[in-house]
């Protein structure tokens, strides 16, 4: 069987520069579908689904010396439309380290669908989608990950 990414909701770009979970939290729901990987053979229903899962909340200061002083908060950022007002890369959200607190962050996890499959939940958590993807690649060639998940 040969599992391959049959499409990504996300752009090559993002897959590059924007491979943190922040930057696919778009609304409350926290359950963002990115990517779908299936088993590639026709007559296979398998499909492993990758979703931004989580909530989001970050505090962000005005500087590293306001945090350290517990100032007043600049901004509260809870969706990916207010995270790239101050950082649209993971460089630049890494470059913030100093300014900001995580109190909630996001995830990327895979669930398997397919016949047979009542809870597909794989319990796979990643804060990288490329590596998420990969392991979703890997898991669609386990037999014994498919055994489990139909019996």
């Amino acid at each position: 069987m040969t599992a391959g990414v049959n499409y990504y909701l996300v752009s090559d770009e993002d897959l590059v520069l924007r491979r943190d979970p922040a930057f696919y939290v778009n609304d409350e729901q926290a359950h963002e579908l990115v990517a779908v990987i299936t088993s590639g053979v026709p007559d296979d229903a398998r499909e492993i689904r990758v979703y931004c899962d989580g909530e989001m909340r970050i505090h962000v200061w005005k500087s590293k010396k306001a945090r350290e002083a517990n100032e007043v908060l600049d901004d509260v950022i809870r969706y990916v439309s207010d995270l790239v007002s101050i950082a649209n890369t993971d460089k630049e959200l890494n470059d913030l380290e100093e300014r900001i607190e995580w109190v909630n962050n996001a995830w990327f996890d895979l669930y398997a669908y397919g016949d047979g499959i009542t809870d597909g939940w794989l319990n796979c958590v990643h804060y990288d989608i490329q590596e998420a993807v990969a392991q979703a690649v890997a898991l669609m060639d386990d037999e014994e990950v498919w055994k489990e998940l139909t019996t």
